[in-house]
């Protein structure tokens, strides 16, 4: 009997079957079975799947978590060093990159377009009884221009989030629940500003985790909050007037600590749902997930290794893209924030190698529940960047967010490791997830087919046999984009073997498509202990499983 051939059936496979041979452990044949199957969803954002973030947070920020205490140290977007040419390449290697801007501080800043508030206009300094222990802080437009000319050189697209508390003030019976109206002014003069200047402004978010009961801290009521959207959905309207839904910026929000399926999020979106319509004013439904928890837990490093630690997340995506479907069929869901580990994660375990499993899996995981785009926090600052603050170096989770934007396309597929299905939340160690770029894509980079992405959470090694089945032909060699390090905690990163790093004499980080080793079909496929890797087949080789009837035809047309 044929293993998975029952997957085959019910799937109509694309092509690809990768079966362990043999067990290290046990000595057992065919103990794995991982088959990519028909196309599950594809995602809707504009470029790709990968997003980053930058926050405000100042130098003065300070974290309980292990390690370094003070991981914003020229971090923050009004201090951080745009003109870098570490920053500007490494940006500019991820484009198209939507590059968020807001955070916990993106409430408490105002925005100096005319000279009001120029005495003033510093970075938020702490202040004990603040909210988040800060007080306002102030954008110049100097330094907005510099950030568009940052975004003019490295093919970034600004995604800008918006005071959601200018104009209000927390409520005496309850401090940590704000009353009043938004005042839309100063946001106004910021977007006026923008289009008179042709601002690289993708998005426009309003406020940061705001929400009842969950948010961190100053928190809104969903019917209020609800109505600050529809004034802002107008203002855009009104500001890009016949540049139609793909010209203006997009609507983005709330931007939730939490999400309540229960009662928050219905109530929210509902209260912007036009009356006898299911269409909202948002564009793209937000929420933030630090699936990893307190970055000051001791369990971290145990959490990323752990495959049913890992598998919790698929409940909560797929809830949550359930409540959007319901309440905002329209609607994108993006993961608007997620850096692992909550309160700037944890120093030695979201910014070394070991970083890269959770990153992976969780690329993976949301793609398939439902989510149009990740946005990891961050990408300069605290203890979970993509890049060192300090050097400018990228971190290893660097790396896997450019192999994950070059190969991993917007169609989704579905991939069974033993019949589970990879981002459903029942896999084990050994994680499968599989997509397919577009035609032009794959001609570009010279592959056929759907590309795969392994992790192996394992202490042990896989092998496994890569097998083109039905009426193809074997290809005699495939791609592969294998990611290892010295260790779990260190910072280096190796693809096939080779350290990658910027330029040392020009500190650029090379913007090339990062290259496969080209390995012979007849050579052992293993996934090597705590590593991972990206497979795909040459340009011109068959990925076709089934050859003939609706199935076949159905199948190849996935990545055709």
């Amino acid at each position: 009997r044929e293993p998975g051939r029952s997957w085959m059936k019910s799937w109509g496979l694309l092509g690809l079957q990768l079966l362990a041979v043999y067990s290290h452990e046990t000595g057992v044949p065919a103990v794995v079975n991982v088959v990519v199957g028909e196309p599950l969803r594809e995602t809707r954002s504009q470029g790709h799947f990968i997003c980053a973030t930058l926050d405000w947070w100042p130098d003065s920020k300070w974290s309980p978590n292990p390690g370094s205490h003070y991981p914003w140290a020229n971090a923050s977007v009004l201090h951080l060093d745009l003109a870098h040419p570490t920053l500007v390449s490494a940006v500019a290697a991820l484009a198209p990159l939507h590059l968020r801007i807001g955070g916990s501080l993106a409430d408490q800043i105002v925005y100096d377009v005319d000279g009001t508030f120029q005495e003033a206009c510093l970075e938020p300094l702490p202040e004990p009884n603040a909210t988040l222990g800060y007080g306002w802080g102030c954008l110049s437009m100097p330094r907005w221009d510099q950030v568009a000319d940052f975004c003019r050189a490295a093919e970034c697209q600004v995604l800008f989030g918006l005071s959601a508390l200018y104009g209000r003030t927390p409520d005496p019976s309850s401090p940590s629940l704000w009353s009043g109206h938004w005042n839309s002014t100063n946001a106004r003069q910021l977007l006026e500003y923008s289009k008179e200047t042709r601002f690289p402004l993708a998005g426009v978010e309003l406020g940061n985790e705001l929400d009842e009961p969950a948010g961190i801290d100053a928190k809104l009521p969903p019917e209020g909050y609800a109505k600050d959207f529809v004034l802002l959905r107008g203002i855009l309207e009104e500001l890009w007037s016949g540049e139609g839904r793909g010209g203006r910026p997009l609507l983005i929000g709330p931007d939730s600590s939490g999400f309540n399926d229960a009662w928050w999020f219905p109530q929210f979106l509902g209260n912007m749902t036009a009356q006898g319509t299911n269409d909202v004013a948002l564009d793209v439904v937000t929420w933030h997930a630090y699936t990893l928890g307190s970055g000051n837990s001791s369990a971290v490093p145990e959490e990323i290794l752990n495959a049913s630690f890992l598998n919790s997340v698929a409940d909560k995506c797929r809830n949550h893209s359930h409540t959007v479907a319901t309440y905002a069929p329209n609607a994108q869901m993006w993961l608007g924030e997620g850096g692992g580990a909550y309160n700037s994660g944890q120093d030695g375990a979201t910014n070394v190698f070991l970083s890269t499993f959770w990153y992976g899996d969780s690329l993976g995981t949301f793609a398939v529940q439902g989510h149009d785009a990740y946005c990891r926090q961050a990408l300069v600052g605290g203890n979970y960047a993509l890049m060192n603050s300090t050097t400018m170096r990228p971190n290893p989770d660097y790396y896997l967010a450019r192999l994950w934007n070059q190969l991993m396309g917007k169609e989704v597929l579905a991939a069974f490791t033993d019949g589970a299905l990879g981002g459903n939340g029942t896999q084990g160690d050994l994680r499968s997830y599989a997509h397919c770029l577009t035609p032009e894509e794959r001609t570009r980079l010279g592959i056929t087919g759907p590309v795969i992405f392994l992790i192996n959470l394992g202490d042990a090694p896989r092998e496994v046999e890569l097998q083109v089945q039905g009426g193809g032909t074997r290809a005699p060699w495939r791609y592969e984009w294998r990611l290892s390090s010295p260790s779990l905690t260190s910072q280096d990163m190796y693809l096939n073997g080779k350290l990658l790093e910027p330029d040392p004499a020009t500190g650029k980080v090379s913007t090339e498509p990062l290259p496969p080793a080209v390995v012979a079909s007849s050579d052992a496929l293993v996934v090597d202990a705590y590593s991972s890797v990206f497979l795909a087949l040459p340009a011109g080789a068959s990925s076709s499983l089934l050859s003939e009837g609706a199935q076949a035809r159905r199948a190849s047309s996935a990545c055709a």
